[in-house]
């Protein structure tokens, strides 16, 4: 599968906004910012 610019333009403002919302969820949730990370990570792919 090849990614093309529209792929990449759709996927840049998604990270933006997932990535940090992660890590505030599981600073929330009394674990430490990776695990946030980690997960949100798992979830795109």
């Amino acid at each position: 599968m090849v990614c093309g610019k529209q792929d990449l333009i759709a996927g840049v403002p998604n990270t933006a906004i997932v990535l940090p919302r992660g890590g505030a969820l599981a600073t929330n949730a009394g674990l430490p910012v990776e695990y946030g990370l980690y997960t949100a990570m798992v979830l795109a792919v």
